[in-house]
């Protein structure tokens, strides 16, 4: 595997991570049955983070807002390095996920964890993300201009 392809697979797995609902991402933990012994770098941490938006997509960038962040960072006895950075202000959260993204890390675990936090709330997003275009699918208008006789 590439550089790019393991910083794409690690992108993914921290944004199914950064993106779960917290009852979810604990019940999957939970199933885990792991107990890894983390040494906390970073204690998890609540502040600030500013959005930028661009005009048009692509255009000029302007500041949108203010959102929370909270962020943590552990070291598991192996060596690997968890990070975490999630929205909002769930420190247990933030401390999960860094210790999801170590053992997703270390091949010893990373197929386990993958295939009962990863991938199931990876499915879970993907459901609520299509129920999501399915409603507002239902509220879309389309508009159409009929040309009129006397404009020709």
């Amino acid at each position: 595997m590439t550089s790019n392809q393991n910083n794409a697979e690690r992108q993914r797995w921290l944004r199914v991570i950064a993106l779960a609902q917290p009852s979810q991402l604990f019940e999957f933990w939970d199933s885990l049955e792991l107990n890894p012994i983390a040494e906390v770098i970073r204690q998890p941490e609540i502040g600030l983070a500013q959005v930028k938006a661009a005009t048009g997509g692509s255009g000029d960038a302007y500041k949108l807002a203010d959102v929370t962040i909270t962020r943590s960072s552990v070291r598991l006895d192996s060596g690997h390095v968890g990070v975490c950075y999630i929205k909002g202000r769930s420190k247990k959260h933030a401390l999960v996920g860094a210790i999801l993204d170590a053992l997703m890390q270390n091949r010893d675990f990373s197929a386990q964890v993958e295939k009962l936090v990863i991938s199931p709330l990876e499915k879970i997003f993907a459901q609520e993300v299509a129920q999501i275009r399915s409603d507002n699918k239902k509220t879309q208008v389309d508009f159409f201009t009929l040309i009129r006789g006397e404009d020709e």
